[in-house]
C-alpha cells in the first residue's frame, strides 16, 4: 500500500500516466506530544484518542517515547476500567526546545516528543516508580536553590560575517538615547527569605567605537544600583552580582538596565539577551501543582503540602513515592548513584497528585514513506496543506507534458526526516534522498508556499527586525530601510509554509533556496532546477498558476521584446548597454528606459516601464540601486526622484498574456522571507494576470552579478533550457561566485516553458543602437532617449 498522503493524491491523477505513484509501505501513524515549557507531563488514553491516536490493548505495553530519536523514559499506568481518562496514562519529564548554541530553539517552540508502538526487538524505556525509602533523623531542608532563566527573542538582529554570535534574537535594545532605564520584569515564585540569590545578566555590545571601554550599563534591581557592566566592541558580557534574599520579591521584581555612553559621546548600542536568577526556592507544592529543586545527593527535603507526592529524579529516570502527613512530606534525596551529579547537586520536580501537565498539543499525522522503493518523479511539489489544491492542479499540467510529477506534504517531510520538526534541513534531506535513489530522479522542484525568517513569535511587527548591520553612519538608531509591510505592526505570524535556509552573506542574513538543492554544499551550484511561488493563500497560489497556465498557451518564440532598465550613472548604463546588445544576437527587439540624470523626476521614465510591461515582454532586465524592496534611480536629490518603479505601479499593470521572465540586478528585490515586508520580486509574480511569469532576484544587498543576466539571454529557451529552471541552473554555474549562487533565487515553476526567442533560431542581425561613445573626457557625446 502506498502512505495515505501519497495515496490521496495519486488517486486524484489515475487518469495521467506520467505521474509516478508507486510506493511500498503502509500507512504509519505518528503521534506528536508538543511540550513548549519544561515540567512533569501526563497525556491519557482519552486525550490521544480525541487527537485521532488509538492505539489497541496489545500495543499499550509497547509504547515507545522519543524525542529526536532519543528515547524518553515514560512511566505507564494502567487505569482502573471505566476511568473517565480511558485506559492508561503515560507520564515524562518534558522540557522547552534548546537549539545546540543557544537557550531557545531558532525555529520551533514545541519539543515534540514522538509516540509510537515499538517494533520487533525495540524495548520502550520505562520511568521507575518506586516507593521513597524513610529518610533518616536529620536536619530537613526548607528550601533549596533553583534558577530562573528568562528569555524573550522578540527581536532579530542582523550581523555582517565574520561576526556572526551564536544568538541572532535578543528581548530589548539598550540605547543611550533612551529617556528611561529599560525596566525587565523578573516574576519569582516561592522565594525564601534566608540566603543569598545570585543574578546573571547576558548582554551583546552592538555598536562598536574606538573609545574602550564602549559600552557602560548602569544595572538596578528593584531601583536600587548594583553596579556598572562594562566591555567593548561587538561582544557578549554577563554581568553578575549578589542579592541579599530579603531584596528579592515575591511575585514580580524590576530589573533596570540604562546604557550611559559617557566616553563614546552619548553613542551606546547594547542587546538584552536574557536573565537568570538563582535564588532559594521554599519547598512549597500547592494541591495540582509541581515545584523544581536542586539537592544534594543525601539532603533531606521538607515539603508543605496537603497532598502525596511523586518526586522526579530527572537524571536517573526515577519517580518516588513520597507520602504527607500532616500537611507536610519528607524526601531523602539517594546517598550517592551514578551518574555523578553536576556542581554537587541533581534536579528533581516534586509533582502532587493532578500537578502534571497537559501536552501543549496532541497532533495526529500519518506521512507518506518517501523512502520506499519504486518512487520516482521528475517533477516535484513540495507544499502546504493549506496550499495543496494548486500544487495538484500545476502537477496535473506538469504530468500531461510528460514529467512525472508528484506533490508532498512538507509536513510529511518534518515528520519523516527531522523527527516532527520543522527545519529547512528535512527538505534537502529529502530531496538528496530522491536524487540518489528515485527512478526517475527529480529535476524540477517547486517550492509552493511563503516563507518567513521569524520562526519564533505569534504575532511580527517591522521594528523588531534590524534591516542593515550597525555603522557609525547610523550611531544611535537600529538601522531600518523603511520597508514595505503588509499593513500595520503585530500582524499575525502567517506566512511561514515551506520554510528557506538562512545564508550568511557579507551584508547579514539572506534567504536561500539554492540550499535544498546544493548536494555538494550550500554555496555550490544547485544539482536540481529549484523555484518557489511565495504565496500564503490558496488565492495567491491561483494566481501564479493560472498565469503560468495562460502563459505556456502561447507558442515558442511568440514573445520577442525585451525590456532593459537601470539608472542615470554612465557605468551602469554601459554595463546595461552589453547585455543589451547579447539580447540583440539573441533575437530580442529591445526597448531601454535609462532615466535622465537632470530629469526633475522619475514620472516619466515610471510611465515608460508600465507602457512596456503592458505591450507584453518576453524578458526583462534591470540592473541598478534597489532599496525598500523597489527599483530606484540614485539621483542626488532622493527626495526628488530616488523610486523608479514601486509595488504601487504594479497595481497600475494592465493584464496582459505578455508575461516577462524578470532578472533584477540589484539589492533585496526580493527577500520573500521577510515576516511582514512585500517586494518587488514578490509582487511580480503575485498579482493576478500581470506581472511577471518568473523572477530572478537576490535576497539582500549584493553586487549585480552581470554574467547571470547574460547566460540567461544566451540559454533560455534554447535546446536543454526549454524550460526556465534549467537556464537558471546553468546560468548559475556560469556565474561561479558564491553571493550569486546562494542569494539569487528563481521566484516561479521552475518547469515554466519559456515562450521567448529560441537562441540560434534568430535572424543573424547587426547589433541594435548602444549608448553613446564617451569623449575623452569619459562623458557621453549625446544624452539617451529616457524611453529608446
Amino acid at each position: 500500500m502506498v502512505g495515505h498522503a501519497l495515496r490521496a493524491f495519486c488517486a486524484a491523477l489515475l487518469a495521467v500516466p506520467a505521474v509516478a505513484c508507486s510506493a511500498a509501505a503502509q500507512d504509519e501513524l505518528f503521534t506528536k506530544l508538543l511540550v513548549d515549557r519544561d515540567g512533569v507531563v501526563t497525556v491519557t488514553d482519552r486525550e490521544l484518542a480525541a487527537a485521532g491516536a488509538r492505539f489497541a490493548d496489545g500495543e499499550i505495553a509497547r509504547l515507545r517515547l522519543t524525542l529526536r530519536g532519543a528515547d524518553v523514559p515514560a512511566l505507564l499506568r494502567r487505569l482502573p476500567a471505566g476511568s473517565a481518562d480511558g485506559r492508561f496514562d503515560l507520564t515524562f519529564v518534558g522540557e522547552r526546545p534548546h537549539g545546540e548554541k543557544t537557550w531557545d530553539d531558532p525555529f520551533v517552540r514545541d519539543n515534540v516528543y514522538l509516540l509510537r508502538v515499538s517494533g520487533p526487538g525495540e524495548e520502550p524505556r520505562r520511568l521507575e516508580r518506586i516507593r521513597a525509602p524513610r529518610p533518616a533523623p536529620g536536619t530537613p531542608l526548607d528550601a533549596s536553590p533553583s534558577t530562573v532563566h528568562l528569555e524573550d527573542n522578540r527581536k532579530l538582529i542582523r550581523f555582517t560575517s565574520p561576526k556572526v554570535p551564536d544568538e541572532v534574537w535578543f528581548w530589548a535594545e539598550v540605547k543611550a538615547t533612551d529617556k528611561a532605564a529599560t525596566s525587565v520584569p523578573v516574576p519569582l515564585e516561592a522565594v525564601a527569605r534566608d540566603g543569598t540569590a545570585r543574578l546573571r545578566v547576558r548582554m551583546v555590545g552592538y555598536s562598536h567605537l574606538p573609545e574602550s571601554p564602549d559600552h557602560t550599563v548602569d544595572v538596578t534591581w528593584n531601583g536600587e544600583p548594583l553596579g556598572q557592566a562594562e566591555w567593548d566592541g561587538e561582544t557578549g558580557h554577563v554581568f553578575e552580582a549578589d542579592l541579599p534574599a530579603v531584596k528579592v520579591r515575591e511575585g514580580e521584581n524590576a530589573l533596570g538596565l540604562r546604557a550611559l555612553g559617557a566616553r563614546t559621546k552619548g553613542i551606546d548600542l547594547v542587546l538584552l539577551d536574557w536573565v537568570e536568577v538563582t535564588y532559594p526556592r521554599k519547598h512549597v507544592v500547592a494541591p495540582g501543582g509541581q515545584t523544581p529543586l536542586t539537592l544534594a545527593d543525601g539532603a533531606l527535603a521538607r515539603f508543605g503540602t496537603p497532598s502525596d507526592l511523586l518526586v522526579f529524579d530527572v537524571e536517573r529516570a526515577r519517580a518516588y513515592e513520597v507520602p504527607s502527613r500532616g500537611g507536610t512530606a519528607l524526601f531523602a534525596a539517594p546517598a550517592s548513584g551514578s551518574p555523578k551529579p553536576a556542581a554537587g547537586m541533581r534536579p528533581y520536580l516534586a509533582v502532587a497528585k493532578g500537578g502534571a501537565r497537559a501536552p501543549r498539543a496532541v497532533a495526529v499525522s500519518r506521512p507518506a514513506d518517501l523512502t520506499a522503493e519504486g518512487l520516482g518523479a521528475r517533477y516535484l511539489v513540495v507544499t502546504h496543506p493549506r496550499l495543496r489544491a494548486e500544487a495538484e492542479r500545476i502537477a496535473r499540467v506538469r504530468a500531461e507534458q510528460g514529467l512525472p510529477s508528484l506533490v508532498v506534504d512538507v509536513e510529511d517531510l518534518y515528520d519523516r526526516f527531522n523527527h516532527g520538526f520543522l527545519h529547512p534541513s528535512a527538505i534537502r534531506d529529502f530531496l538528496a534522498v530522491a536524487a540518489r535513489t528515485w527512478k526517475p530522479a527529480p529535476r524540477y522542484v517547486l517550492l509552493m508556499g511563503d516563507a518567513s525568517w521569524d520562526y519564533k513569535n505569534a504575532t511580527v511587527s517591522d521594528s523588531d527586525y534590524a534591516d542593515w548591520h550597525w555603522s557609525p553612519q547610523w550611531p544611535r538608531v537600529m538601522p531600518k530601510n523603511t520597508s514595505n509591510v503588509y499593513g500595520k505592526k503585530d500582524l499575525p505570524n502567517d506566512r511561514q509554509l515551506v520554510p528557506t535556509w538562512q545564508y550568511q552573506s557579507p551584508w547579514g542574513h539572506s534567504a536561500s533556496d539554492n540550499y535544498f538543492a546544493a548536494f555538494a554544499g550550500p554555496d555550490k551550484p544547485p544539482d536540481l532546477a529549484v523555484g518557489r511561488i511565495p504565496a500564503a493563500t490558496p488565492e495567491e497560489a491561483r494566481a501564479a498558476v493560472d498565469k503560468i497556465l495562460l502563459y505556456e498557451r502561447l507558442s515558442p518564440g511568440e514573445l520577442r521584446s525585451a525590456l532593459f532598465i537601470t539608472n542615470e550613472e554612465l557605468a551602469f548604463q554601459r554595463a546595461t548597454d552589453s547585455l543589451v546588445s547579447e539580447a540583440e544576437r539573441q533575437g530580442y527587439e529591445v526597448r531601454r528606459v535609462y532615466p535622465l540624470p537632470d530629469a526633475p523626476a522619475n514620472a516619466e521614465s515610471t510611465q515608460a516601464l508600465v507602457d512596456a510591461f503592458d505591450a507584453g515582454q518576453a524578458f526583462v532586465l534591470f540592473n541598478g540601486h534597489g532599496g525598500r524592496y523597489i527599483w530606484r534611480t540614485a539621483a542626488t536629490d532622493l527626495k526628488k526622484n530616488a523610486d523608479l518603479f514601486t509595488l504601487a505601479d504594479l497595481d497600475r499593470l494592465a493584464e496582459t498574456k505578455g508575461l516577462p521572465v524578470v532578472v533584477s540586478l540589484t539589492c533585496y528585490s526580493a527577500p520573500f522571507d521577510h515576516p511582514i515586508a512585500d517586494s518587488i520580486g514578490e509582487k511580480l509574480l503575485r498579482v493576478d494576470g500581470k506581472g511577471a511569469i518568473a523572477v530572478v532576484a537576490s535576497s539582500w544587498r549584493n553586487s549585480p552579478p552581470l554574467e547571470l543576466g547574460r547566460k540567461l539571454l544566451q540559454l533560455l529557451g534554447g535546446p536543454g533550457h526549454e524550460r526556465i529552471g534549467d537556464a537558471f541552473v546553468d546560468a548559475k554555474k556560469a556565474a561561479g561566485d558564491v553571493m550569486t549562487i546562494s542569494t539569487y533565487n528563481l521566484l516561479g515553476d521552475p518547469a515554466t516553458l519559456y515562450r521567448g526567442p529560441v537562441p540560434g533560431l534568430a535572424k543573424a542581425a547587426a547589433p541594435g543602437p548602444t549608448s553613446p561613445e564617451p569623449n575623452e573626457d569619459g562623458e557621453p557625446n549625446a544624452r539617451p532617449d529616457p524611453s529608446r
